[in-house]
């Protein structure tokens, strides 16, 4: 039955096709159709004939390239979605088509060019300001990346995620008073998220306050009760209050579940032998 459906469609298409070869818009539903059943030489041949018809089609290119991206042909992806560039700079979607392949492939000074392009065109894109800031990141441009989360906290400032990521990226530039304040903004938002318990923890013993530290951290372990990295914090809040005993457990408990030695403090690690 959906089979035959699927033929009645296509024979429909390609009948309008014959009246009007140049119609885009069912140009695209049969490539659409052809590449839902994984007929994707078809659907390449469809679109690069309706191309070389119509070869300022900025849709029909970017569904080719589209296309290409999917069977992971990226080198044909950029050139088409590279030709949308030309063809309208003002395209934003080429920008961030090209922007993820980079990403992808691990070439994040590119991608950092197309997502600022992809931005420039629409600065209030969620999804765009998320990829560039994850981009700074991968190349150690924390700054850079403190600027796009606080973008997205300024766009959507009641998302927990926002005040996470910016927490963690101060947590690397070792701006442990505001990777507190964003990570206690983070779980008034959403209280469920046992990994900022923690986080906000290890910042809390790093200023100095073990105690309210061992809470956050206690309080992220109930939650992930086997998350190694949890109780060598917790180990090393103990051993801050001078709780040898409990810090010695937690380590014990850390070890047990996986962490290695070389994440270890040489000092707890010693007290503890």
């Amino acid at each position: 039955m959906q089979q035959d459906r699927l033929l009645d469609a296509e024979h429909e298409f390609r009948r309008s096709l014959k009246l009007q070869p140049n119609a885009s818009k069912v140009l695209l539903d049969l490539a659409t159709l052809l590449a839902n059943q994984g007929r994707y030489n078809e659907t390449k041949t469809l679109l690069r004939d309706a191309i070389s018809n119509d070869d300022k089609n900025i849709s029909l290119r970017m569904n080719l390239g589209s296309l290409y991206e999917k069977l992971d042909l990226m080198d044909s992806a950029i050139y088409y979605f590279k030709g949308v560039t030309i063809l309208d700079s003002t395209y934003r979607w080429s920008y961030r088509s090209l922007a993820n392949i980079y990403s992808e492939s691990e070439q994040y000074g590119q991608a950092l060019q197309f997502y600022s392009k992809f931005l420039n065109i629409d600065s209030t894109s969620i999804e765009g300001y998320y990829r560039r800031a994850t981009t700074y990141m991968a190349l150690k441009k924390s700054e850079n990346a403190i600027a796009d989360w606080t973008r997205l906290v300024q766009l959507q400032p009641n998302e927990a995620e926002h005040y996470r990521n910016r927490g963690l990226t101060y947590f690397q530039l070792s701006n442990f008073d505001e990777a507190i304040v964003d990570f206690s903004r983070a779980l008034e938002l959403r209280p469920d998220q046992p990994y900022t318990h923690i986080n906000l923890g290890y910042g809390l013993y790093l200023i100095g306050k073990p105690k309210k530290a061992l809470l956050s951290i206690e309080e992220g372990l109930k939650i992930v009760p086997n998350y190694s990295l949890g109780y060598y914090f917790e180990a090393l809040a103990y051993l801050d209050l001078r709780k040898r005993k409990k810090a010695c457990q937690s380590l014990k408990k850390a070890i047990e579940l996986g962490l290695r030695d070389d994440d270890i403090d040489t000092i707890i690690f010693a007290k503890c032998l």
